[in-house]
């Protein structure tokens, strides 16, 4: 999708920039090929000690036990409040979403076995980091925190795996945007075209709504708390607390006009 207040010299240039870099996409699973080990791959780095899995059932997604054994990595994610502020001021954004996420990084080889599964088919394991590993984010976040460091704050911000660009006009658009595909082919990783908008003044991330005049709170928040029954309990009460305190920027003294009436 591309921003419909772009001229039209303007998206006539950014139409020729997306089709002479269709190889940034994946069409299809086939073409997630990887990021090279070189630059990252998931380790598990599993306590010695730990006993094996049992025998039983379980869920592909299920890494409970897993995850245990694995001592947390301590890689910081960022703030999300800097990075959602830091958006506004810019008049045109593109919103980009990498192709199933967090399965365009390698596992460890000698890791790979530990992920293992079984099926009426056969026993499997994942050679691609799946969702659900206890440190799959910091991983993530590692990488694209060192293949964007010479972008992050001046045109792009990036949280996990959710991109934004973010341009003042529309020739840095096509610059900013070059820019950041050179890094994409560098690390080898992928865009999902149904997920990418190019060009426009508004979009989500990370739950708020962001223009070029500032902050929104995310609709679905809203009618969340809009359609909540009366707490009837203090379980209700804090499960009531943690919506607000996610609106809390958004409303006047909301802890005098809400949570202490409530309480």
């Amino acid at each position: 999708m591309i921003g419909s207040t772009l001229t039209q010299e303007g998206r006539k240039k950014l139409c020729e920039l997306l089709h002479r870099n269709l190889d940034i996409f994946a069409w299809k699973p086939a073409d997630i090929t990887g990021v090279p080990r070189h630059i990252a791959e998931h380790r598990l780095n599993v306590r010695e000690g730990c006993s094996l899995h049992d025998d039983s059932w379980r869920m592909c997604v299920d890494f409970k036990d897993l995850n245990k054994a694995c001592p947390k990595d301590g890689y910081p994610l960022p703030e999300i409040d800097w990075k959602v502020e830091s958006l506004c001021g810019f008049p045109f954004k593109c919103f980009l979403d990498a192709y199933k996420g967090y399965h365009q990084i390698q596992m460890a080889k000698e890791d790979e076995e530990k992920t293992a599964f079984i099926t009426s088919q056969g026993i499997f394991c994942y050679t691609k980091m799946p969702f659900g590993l206890r440190n799959a984010g910091a991983t993530y976040q590692r990488l694209v925190d060192k293949a964007f460091h010479k972008q992050v704050g001046r045109n792009l911000e990036v949280y996990v795996d959710d991109l934004v660009i973010k341009s003042r006009t529309e020739e840095e658009i096509v610059r900013d945007i070059e820019e950041t595909f050179k890094t994409l082919r560098e690390i080898n990783m992928k865009l999902n075209p149904k997920k990418c908008t190019f060009g426009v003044e508004e979009g989500m991330f990370l739950g708020y709504k962001v223009n070029s005049k500032g902050l929104k709170v995310c609709p679905d928040k809203v009618d969340a708390v809009l359609s909540l029954p009366s707490p009837k309990c203090l379980k209700d009460v804090q499960k009531l607390n943690g919506k607000l305190a996610s609106l809390n920027r958004f409303l006047a003294k909301s802890a005098e006009k809400s949570l202490f009436k409530t309480l």
